[in-house]
């Protein structure tokens, strides 16, 4: 049986996308254990699927200097608490060894940015469900302006910290930080006239809509074709 280890960020947004993969995903016979906020719990506790550990949380991320001029992810991810590195190398490496028991075949996040991390220092295949806004391809109108700044690499940026992090793990470096969202396989739940990319096929990127859930033995022979 193969096994999927599920991570996925805050609000409703990204457990909306993940749950009908990981139903899916249950009913085709994997075995799937999940990390998510506690305001996700009860909805995957109905819904059957299992937490990799009830002890792991991240309830006690400091949250940095709020900046409501933020121009790029990278600053917006240090300002919610991802660029205090102490912190989130002692949360990747208690993934990673919660991990390790697990071994799972395939690592799958919605904007887990820890099951990100450790996807790329242990070398599982990551499935990324992603938005555009985080895609390194894409280049939104309000950012234009401080768009080269995805890539800058002073000390104090995300990106230079991760890329600290990942060469003392032994992992590949990040282009940009947003590269850190995508995977071996890059899924993006919008349409492309709506959330244009300019090169889809860089980091095997898919555009497949809104992600639903339909049991299998009510969806339809068109519906099934594309599995």
């Amino acid at each position: 049986m193969n096994r999927i280890f599920l991570q996925f960020g805050s609000g409703l947004g990204p457990m909306s996308r993940s749950l009908p993969i990981a139903l899916a995903l249950a009913e085709a016979r994997y075995e799937i254990k999940y990390l998510g906020y506690d305001m996700a719990k009860t909805h995957m506790k109905k819904a059957g699927i299992e937490e990799l550990c009830s002890d792991f949380g991240i309830s006690d991320i400091k949250k940095g200097s709020p900046n409501p001029q933020w121009s790029t992810a990278d600053e917006f991810w240090s300002m919610i608490g991802y660029g205090n590195m102490p912190w989130v190398e002692r949360k990747v490496d208690e993934l990673i060894s919660l991990l390790k028991e697990f071994s799972p075949d395939y690592i799958l996040s919605d904007l887990g940015i820890l099951a990100c991390i450790a996807s790329r220092i242990m070398g599982i295949p990551l499935i990324a469900i992603n938005q555009s806004c985080y895609h390194p391809n894409v280049k939104l109108k309000w950012w234009e302006d401080n768009y080269k700044f995805e890539n800058y690499k002073s000390e104090d940026s995300l990106l230079y910290k991760l890329n600290a992090y990942l060469k003392k793990k032994g992992a590949p470096q990040l282009n940009t930080f947003t590269e850190i969202f995508t995977g071996n396989l890059t899924i993006i739940p919008s349409f492309y006239d709506f959330d244009p990319i300019q090169d889809v096929k860089k980091y095997n990127t898919h555009y497949v809509g809104p992600v639903l859930y339909i049991p299998k033995e009510t969806a339809s022979e068109r519906v099934l074709k594309l599995f």
